[in-house]
């Protein structure tokens, strides 16, 4: 991204007004997204880095700093910063990142403090617990940003309050604040019964998710009506919502490998005159689609390779919902065959 003075203005802001209401542990930890060990190395968040080699360590004059012991560098808690929001190495870049940490923490973090993380620690414990780690968020308000994520898949606020989604801002582990909200790397939080599962749709792949939902909390069941006409097994809560835009009810479980309990399974029998699986048409989702086929007899739908997606939610994205909705029907008609 390109800066300009014209564009974009800093207030004259020094280091020092900002540690007047917190502290630059406090900057570090937001911006790494996870609370660290000072002196302790860890995985640079500059680049890859398998055996880690960077840190944030005590000066003599009891300022942090960081350093990176794989490319050399080093700076303070500004000019970190810089380097982890992409802003230019110079004056005016440094300018922009006291700029970007007063918006961040003390304007919208509401002065994001060691005290802060201690009350709200109290005040979520034991919110949620899994078999082992308990698990709580703090959530906060709504975004335009967070409604344009969600209005891309035609997810309204109304569909995203009645499958109890909500945006956050921090999310503990063992009352320890492990992830923040950054505006570019939201985190969003599904209810789903008393479980929680934490989503960030802009994470790495193997730190999207984190949750202490169980087997039986099937997403989506508890919004479901008595009976019906039909049922979608899918995979996800979002498609799970973009279906509901369309006018179809639907579960799905946490994961295409992950089976949803027997004793569900023929509750739902009983009360769905048809289920039909949408799963992805990729090797997992077709092993759990067979599966389900076989040994309940339910039918099967792949939303087709051609399109270049592997599920609804992803189809309504790239194409609309009027042609999901069409796709649907299409797809549904042709398994009662």
């Amino acid at each position: 991204m390109i800066y300009s003075s014209s564009r974009i203005k800093p207030r004259s802001l020094a280091l020092e007004d900002i540690l007047g209401r917190l502290t630059e542990y406090d900057i570090y930890a937001y911006y790494l997204g996870a609370n660290f060990q000072i002196g302790i190395p860890f995985s640079s968040p500059f680049r890859r880095d398998v055996n880690p080699s960077f840190g944030i360590f005590k000066g003599d004059s009891g300022s942090l700093f960081f350093k990176d012991f794989g490319t050399g560098d080093s700076g303070n808690c500004v000019s970190f910063v810089q380097r982890m929001v992409g802003l230019p190495d110079t004056k005016y870049g440094y300018k922009l990142a006291l700029e970007r940490i007063y918006t961040d923490l003390i304007q919208n973090g509401n002065g994001f403090t060691a005290m802060t993380r201690h009350v709200l620690s109290q005040k979520i414990r034991n919110v949620c617990r899994s078999d082992k780690t308990p698990l709580g968020v703090k959530r906060r308000s709504w975004l335009k940003e967070d409604l344009d994520y969600w209005n891309s898949y035609n997810i309204p606020v109304q569909t995203l309050s009645k499958f109890n989604v909500s945006p956050v801002q921090y999310v503990f582990l063992n009352d320890i604040i492990t992830w923040v909200y950054r505006m570019d790397n939201p985190i969003y939080v599904y209810k789903i019964y008393n479980g929680l599962k934490i989503y960030r749709p802009f994470a790495k792949r193997s730190e999207k998710w984190m949750s202490s939902c169980r087997r039986h909390d099937v997403q989506g069941l508890k919004q479901l009506p008595d009976t019906g006409k039909l049922l979608i097994i899918t995979k996800s809560l979002k498609d799970i919502m973009v279906l509901h835009e369309m006018r179809y009810l639907a579960i799905a479980p946490h994961g295409e490998n992950h089976a949803i309990p027997k004793n569900i399974l023929e509750n739902l029998k009983s009360r769905f005159d048809r289920i039909v699986v949408l799963y992805d048409w990729d090797k997992a989702g077709k092993k759990g689609s067979d599966k389900l086929k076989n040994k309940y007899g339910f039918g099967q739908i792949f939303i087709p390779r051609e399109s270049n997606v592997k599920d609804i939610s992803d189809y309504v994205k790239k194409y609309s919902l009027s042609k999901g909705n069409k796709l649907i029907t299409k797809l549904l008609d042709e398994n009662r065959r």
